[in-house]
């Protein structure tokens, strides 16, 4: 019943065909579909339909609609071969079956708290990358070259910055962690680091940016 009620809000009639097809193909060995189900798979296709967004290809001036990207290995000999079944994007928030991810102005985001700091970094005019992956050296090893996400990169009077969004997945005991990957980022030029919870991001999100600019701007 509940889940009956749960679809009749959907109005698409193809997508809550898709939603019942889901939930159908999670259930197996289950005697019912429950509402519980029902909003997994309204779920799991917003993310399907929003990573089908950001995978469009464009060939010979069309753009052509593809379920997974085919992107090209450029070797060191500069030949170019195809890499099937690989999903690249610079952003580098990964898509987890049973985690939303909220976009905002064609961009991708973990939490709402993320978004907000979007939108307030948006007010003030400043230049960001949100959830973008980074490519740097570790000077404690040979030949050491590696991919980092940081949550924002702010560059505010020819200076960089970047700004930590600390959810609930950011617990004392990895706090080490944090700070070894805070201190890889030194090493490669980026002075200021700050974290701020994410309850203040998403409460205050204007107080934050404001501070954390303030503090760019103290730091030369």
């Amino acid at each position: 019943m509940y889940a009956r009620l749960q679809l009749r809000k959907e109005t698409n009639i193809e997508r809550k065909s898709k939603i019942i097809q889901t939930a159908l193909s999670d259930c197996i060995g289950k005697r019912s579909i429950s509402k519980k189900d029902i909003i997994n798979a309204q779920n799991k296709l917003e993310q399907y339909l929003n990573q089908k967004e950001n995978l469009l290809s464009i060939s010979n001036n069309k753009t052509t609609e593809i379920g997974i990207a085919r992107t090209y290995a450029v070797g060191e000999d500069s030949g170019v071969s195809p890499c099937t079944n690989e999903v690249v994007n610079n952003q580098g928030v990964p898509f987890y079956p049973n985690k939303p991810i909220y976009t905002w102005q064609g961009m991708r985001f973990r939490s709402k708290a993320e978004v907000q700091m979007a939108k307030a970094l948006d007010r003030v005019g400043v230049l960001f990358m949100p959830n973008c992956l980074a490519r740097l050296t570790d000077p404690r090893k040979t030949d050491s070259r590696r991919n980092m996400e940081a949550d924002f990169f702010v560059f505010y009077e020819g200076k960089w910055g970047i700004l930590e969004v600390d959810g609930p997945s950011h617990k004392p005991e990895s706090r080490v962690n944090e700070q070894e990957r805070d201190r890889l980022f030194h090493h490669n030029g980026i002075a200021i680091i700050q974290r701020f919870t994410n309850s203040k991001c998403e409460r205050h999100p204007d107080d934050v940016v404001r501070e954390f600019l303030q503090i760019i701007k103290k730091i030369g």
